[in-house]
Formats: C-alpha cells, structure tokens, sequence
C-alpha cells in the first residue's frame, strides 16, 4: 500500500501490510522525508507480530534516458513543468467552480514549477546512460529497495520520447545492475 507521510507509513505498517514509496519519485525533497516514514512503519509493523521477511517494498522513481545529460533535463523539464500546469489548471477551475481554467501564471508558481523540475532531474534517473548509472546507484544505496519501479512515462512526455528513453534505460542502465537480479527482474 502506497504511503506519503509518517502517518500513512504506520497506518500501512499497523495492518501489518507492506509499503509502496512513490516519494523517490517527487525529487531530493523525497529523499529527505523517507527515513521519518520507514521508522513509523517499522515501529507500527513491529507491534503485529507479523514476518515481513518475504514482503517487497516497491521504490518508484522517475527515469529519463537521453543521449546527454543537458537533452534528458530540458525534456523533463519542459514536460514537467506542462504537467504542473496542467494539473494547476484543473484544480484551479475545481476550486474556483468552472472559471476559465487557466493557469495562474504568477512569477511565484512558474517558480514552484521550477523548483519541483529541478529537484527531479537532481534527485531522479534523469540524464545520459552513464548519469543514469551513477543516479541509481545512488538512489538504490540510500532506499535500499528490494523492488524498484521506473516511473518513464511521468509528465507529459510525448510516446515516441518514452520509448527513446526505455531503449536507452533498456540497453545500457538495466545491464549495470544485472547482477542486482532481485532488483532488476522485479
């Protein structure tokens, strides 16, 4: 069950049910929130009495693939930040009871945007192959995961760019982590 605060995490561990974290996939910010979390479910699960020795702990993070560093951030930028203002026109046109719908186009939210793509492309598998590498190597080291789920269709990014990106994941990120079997054929 998927959990997004320490609340929710010992919610899930409570019910003696395993965790899914999609914050990994929100950037750094996620990164910083995830232990607070683990040690509520830990000590949630713990009072069950229940063996979570089998139990999987899907990590969702977003992966981006692209010939360099700089194409793969400016793709996930810009559909990214499409996302966001998509996504901010509809709660916009919910909140205020049909309007216009448009997007508040402040300098503070364009910022917001922003700042959430930039903690993406810093803290997630976005960038070349060999960035991509060195990305979840680093995500796999601090989560731990036992499953992790690549997030490669995130924002709005157009069809024929995912399935560029998951032949590049494909032929030259999985092959790295290979010897990770658990991790990779999850």
């Amino acid at each position: 069950m998927a959990g997004s605060s320490a609340d929710s995490f010992a919610w899930v561990g409570s019910r003696g049910l395993a965790y899914c974290y999609a914050g990994g996939a929100h950037g750094r910010s996620g990164w910083e929130k995830y232990t607070g979390y683990t040690d509520a479910y830990h000590n949630a699960i713990g009072q069950t009495g229940v063996d979570t020795s089998k139990f999987l702990y899907p990590q969702v993070v977003y992966a981006y693939c692209a010939d360099t560093d700089a194409e793969a951030e400016e793709i996930t930028r810009q559909y990214l930040m499409e996302q966001r203002r998509f996504s901010e026109a509809h709660y916009e046109n919910r909140r205020y009871g049909g309007g216009s719908g448009a997007p508040d186009q402040s300098a503070d939210l364009q910022q917001s945007f922003k700042d959430a793509a930039d903690d993406v492309i810093v803290g997630d598998v976005i960038g070349s192959p060999e960035t991509c590498i060195r990305k979840m190597k680093a995500y796999c080291d601090f989560f731990k995961p036992n499953y992790l789920l690549l997030s490669i269709s995130f924002g709005l990014i157009p069809q024929d760019l995912v399935l560029k990106s998951m032949e590049r994941l494909s032929r030259y990120v999985l092959p790295a982590f290979a010897n990770e079997r658990e991790l990779v054929t999850a």
